[in-house]
Formats: structure tokens, sequence, C-alpha cells
């Protein structure tokens, strides 16, 4: 059981291996998700009156996000976001 902690210890402290392993497990976590597309933040309309972002989904609802969520630091990943109507997921890329 020591070891398992002392490794886990190991990745955790180290800035590059902590990432490496998250950036692992989401791999891991996505392959089980319900991805409907993979777009860019271009891809999406910005609709400038309500500062939101929204990608149409095929259910006939829309992915939504608000502008504030969309700034950040860029080597943080891809951005996935829920229709509110059904069970889908759009991924936002950081291209």
């Amino acid at each position: 059981m020591f070891l398992k902690i002392n490794e886990a210890w190991n990745i955790l402290k180290d800035e590059k291996e902590r990432k490496l392993y998250e950036s692992q497990l989401l791999s891991q976590q996505q392959t089980h998700m319900n991805i409907y597309k993979s777009v860019s933040l271009s891809d999406m309309e910005h609709k400038g009156e309500s500062q939101m972002f929204t990608y149409p989904c095929r259910c006939g609802a829309e992915f939504c996000i608000e502008e504030q969520d969309t700034k950040g630091d860029s080597s943080e990943g891809n951005i996935l976001i829920a229709c509110d109507t059904c069970s889908l997921l759009l991924e936002i890329t950081a291209r």
C-alpha cells in the first residue's frame, strides 16, 4: 500500500508528471463520454448581446458557453460543455 501511495505522490508533486497523468486520465474519460463533435471557438456563433458562444446540437437545442468561461490559459486544454436538452457533449478545442 505504501508503494502505491508513494508512486502517486511522486506523480502529483511533479508538475510535468501531473500534467501528463491528467492528460491520460482525461483521454480515458473521453473514450467513455458521449462527445457529439469537436469544434474550435471560431466554429461557434458569438452572440454579442448576451456574451455567449453557441453551437447547434443534433437534438435541436444549442450548446452554450459564456464568453468569460472561454478565456484563460490555453494550455489548460479542451473544454467540454453539455447540451441542456440531451446527453451529448461538445468539445471545444484549443486550436
